[in-house]
Parts: structure tokens; sequence; C-alpha cells
């Protein structure tokens, strides 16, 4: 088909009752062009190099893309729009930022999914566990004499003021009206946020008679016990 003339398109026209179907070889282009649908109608394959290249769809309702190396996509954009899940069934490696849009995003850990890391909106992350076991863990394999893990609790405030509360530890159970009540906390506190010359308290408060209660306080003054102190073994002073 064609006379060999240089840069002619060759056109094949199929000619419907009701509609046609063109095919085009783009000579300069050096593609061929189709102005319609292409169906295949059973498990055939469109195969690319070799057979291990291939799209095809094994099965009703499912598209299979097939490579025996890799699939590159490169897009400024790649939007998956799955109505029920996106499944991974490898590792999955991500080499930049890694965004959850939703506001209450989940992170499911293990088969049964056991451990549960939840986005709680404007107010930060919630790991839970259906075990009593080790929820979180700090490992570090650093074989030198510096300290580590280390667990650092930073209070970044852009306007520092003297007796601003910085990072606190809270112990919360249940009682037995199935309430999540406050049992214990460890509160910090900038006394002096002067630079050089900076004072903090560290408090130790429980709960009393269903009030929370401080019962021992650490300050630049030495340690202090705000209720009776009992010592069941020796003290040594000084």
């Amino acid at each position: 088909v064609g006379d060999a003339t240089t840069g002619t398109d060759i056109t094949v026209t199929f000619d419907g009752e009701t509609s046609d179907g063109v095919l085009i070889w783009r000579e300069d282009e050096d593609y061929f062009e189709f102005s319609d649908d292409i169906l295949l109608a059973s498990t055939e394959k469109v195969q690319f190099r070799d057979t291990a290249l291939a799209i095809y769809s094994s099965t009703d309702g499912q598209l299979d893309i097939d490579a025996d190396e890799e699939l590159e996509i490169t897009a400024p954009i790649v939007d998956i729009d799955a109505s029920t899940r996106v499944d991974i069934s490898g590792d999955l490696t991500v080499g930049d930022d890694l965004t959850l849009g939703s506001d209450g995003a989940i992170i499911n850990f293990g088969g049964d999914s056991d451990i549960v890391l939840t986005h709680v909106a404007d107010i930060g992350l919630n790991l839970s566990s259906v075990t009593a076991n080790n929820l979180f863990v700090l490992t570090s394999t650093e074989g030198g004499t510096s300290a580590g893990p280390n667990l650092v609790l930073n209070r970044d405030s852009a306007s520092p003021a003297n007796n601003d509360y910085a990072g606190s530890i809270i112990f919360k159970a249940d009682d037995d009206g199935n309430n999540s009540t406050t049992i214990a906390t460890i509160t910090t506190q900038m006394i002096d946020v002067g630079a050089s010359s900076e004072d903090s308290n560290v408090v130790f408060n429980n709960i009393v008679n269903s009030s929370l209660t401080a019962q021992l306080t650490l300050s630049s003054n030495g340690v202090t016990a705000n209720t009776d102190l009992t010592i069941t073994d020796d003290l040594t002073v000084g």
C-alpha cells in the first residue's frame, strides 16, 4: 500500500454503514493513528518487545499489565481512584514525601491489624494495640558510648515566657464507669526562659480521691515532697 513517496501519509478507511474506521500511517511522525476504539474480545494480549511485556484482560472486569523487570510511570501526577482499596503485595518504597489526605487516616500493622495508627484531626496521632505488650519500642544499635535512643519532647514556642509549661507525659486508665481518667502526669515548666539563666520545674502528679495532686517537685531549689514521705530502707544524707 502506498507509492513510496517521501513524507506521504497512507490512509486506510473501513467503510461501514453507519460509521467508518480510519487507519492512518503518519510517515513523518513514524506511527499509526486509528480513529476509533479497539476491542480485544478475549484474553488476547497487546505485547511489547517479547511475551513478558503485555497488556490484557485475564478475566472479565480485570485489566492486567505485566512486566518482567519494571513498570515505569512518568507523569507530574498519577491519580489512582480506587473505590475500595489499593493492594500492594510486596514492599513499598517512597522516595519523597508521603501524605495521607484524610482527616481520619489510619495505618494498620499486622495481618489482623493488631496495631493501629490513627490520625485524629487537629489533635495528633493515636497509636493503639489490642494487647498489653510493649506498644512502642525505641532501639539503638549504635556501638559508641553516647546515650541512645533518645526520646525528645520539644516545645518550640515562637514567644517563650517565664512559667510557660513545656512537655508532659500523661497516664490514663478507665474507671469502673468506663470513663477515661487521667491518673498521673509528669509535667515540665519553664520558670525562667532567660538565655543562659534558664530554670525549670518537673512535677510528678497522681490522682488522689479523684483529684490530680502534685506529689513531688524538682526545681532550682531542690526536691520538694508535697505530702508525707515514706522511706522503707536506709537513707543516706550528704
